[in-house]
Formats: structure tokens, sequence, C-alpha cells
């Protein structure tokens, strides 16, 4: 999911939506997340995660920020199922909580 772009239009115009996940590491910070064998074994049965949008509006004059949500993930893996936890930094914004969970499920599936 990370580095994903997806494009929607509304009444607003055309805009762009950039999904961007960092992991925690070493208990005080978050680093990008990657594929490679060395980086996936380290993952223990909880992992905490930041996932942040972006949208962009697209105009043909330039691109302008519209809005940036952030949250906060912990996903831990239970043996014969998977719980997860996500929390919404701040209080305004279109997308909320269940959406992440949707988006998530989609990406699951």
């Amino acid at each position: 999911m990370d580095g994903k772009q997806t494009n929607f239009r509304t009444d607003r115009g055309l805009f762009k939506r950039e999904i961007h996940v960092e992991i925690a590491c070493d208990k005080t910070g978050f680093e990008k997340v990657s594929t490679d064998s060395e980086f996936i074994d380290e993952i223990s049965e909880r992992a905490d995660f930041i996932l942040r949008i972006n949208d962009t509006l697209l105009k043909g004059e330039g691109r302008y920020p519209t809005a940036e949500y952030t949250f906060l993930l912990r996903i831990d893996d239970l043996g014969s199922r998977v719980e997860g936890f996500i929390i919404h930094q701040g209080r305004d914004g279109e997308i909320d909580a269940l959406d992440v969970k949707n988006l998530l499920k989609g990406a699951l599936s």
C-alpha cells in the first residue's frame, strides 16, 4: 500500500490521493516499510504503523494540497486471527477509521 496513488473526482474537481505507510522501529520512531527479508524477519506478533493519506487538488494552473489524514494502526497476530486497532489523529476530514478499515480489507482480499 505504501506509495499507492489513486485519482478521484468530486464537485470541487480532480484529486490525487497518495498513501504512505511507516512502521515503528526501536520504540522511538518510524521508518518506511520495506519488503526485504531482513525487515520482515524482525517483525514480531505485534506491529505499529502510521498511515498517512494526502489529498491534492489537481488544476490546470497547479497542484494544491487539500488534506492530510494521519492514522495510527496496531496489528496483533494472535495465531488463528488478527486484531487491528485504528486511531485517527485529529477530528477533521472526510476520512475516518471505518474508511481505513474498509481500505485495509480491500488491500488484503
